[in-house]
């Protein structure tokens, strides 16, 4: 399974980085690629018009708040968040399509082109609005002092920290085919390892929000 990840936020410069992960590869294209998709509402355009989605080049055009794709040789998957609202699309692709894929090279400056050039015109086989998934924020808040532990027996999976130290502790905890963002009362050591799902437990949450979308959403695997 390959990864690519890109995420827009307001007032800040763009970055390029490519870190390696377990079998896949990722691209971050921010400096704040863990900052909660509701804190982008700013670089949010027009609202997506869910029926008009018809090919993956639909798709990948749009200047989404957040985007992030995963494909395999037998699925693109992409899921993006626009004007709030977090929508998943999935296409069938063949194997010639997957090997175009992989050949491109993440850090050519044409590279977003080229791969709508490759794959734009392959028609979507599903499209899901996922905002009725989203916890409402009452439902968020009943959660804060509730402790990580508590998190994770109420169906939440720790996904990793992304801030300890002087910056405040704020770990992803995914539910469903969803992420949150939470941040904790505690402050956490700057040298704490950042993927201890030990350390979340006995921390008290301070405050929760819908982030983006959880690992579960992202994985080409599970498309039946």
């Amino acid at each position: 399974m390959k990864t690519s990840v890109k995420a827009i936020a307001a007032a800040l410069a763009l970055s390029l980085s490519l870190m390696p992960l377990a079998a896949c590869g990722q691209r971050a294209d921010t400096a704040e690629d863990a900052a909660p998709a509701a804190e982008a509402t700013e670089t949010s355009t027009a609202a997506v018009d869910i029926a008009s989605l018809k090919t993956l080049g639909d798709v990948l055009s749009i200047d989404a708040q957040t985007q992030s794709s995963t494909w395999d040789e037998n699925h693109y998957i992409v899921a993006f968040v626009q004007d709030g609202t977090p929508i998943r699309v999935v296409a069938d692709i063949t194997a010639e399509q997957y090997d175009q894929i992989e050949g491109l090279d993440f850090l050519d400056p044409n590279h977003d082109q080229q791969l709508i050039d490759a794959v734009g015109s392959v028609p979507l086989a599903s499209v899901e609005d996922l905002s009725s998934e989203i916890s409402s924020q009452e439902e968020l808040d009943a959660l804060v002092g509730k402790t990580g532990q508590e998190l994770i027996d109420a169906g939440y999976e720790f996904g990793g920290f992304f801030s300890v130290g002087d910056f405040g502790t704020q770990a992803n905890m995914d539910k469903g085919l969803l992420r949150y963002s939470v941040e904790f009362n505690e402050n956490l050591p700057v040298d704490s390892d950042m993927d201890d799902e030990n350390l979340v437990k006995d921390l008290t949450v301070k405050s929760i929000q819908f982030s983006d979308f959880s690992n579960a959403a992202l994985d080409p695997t599970e498309i039946g």
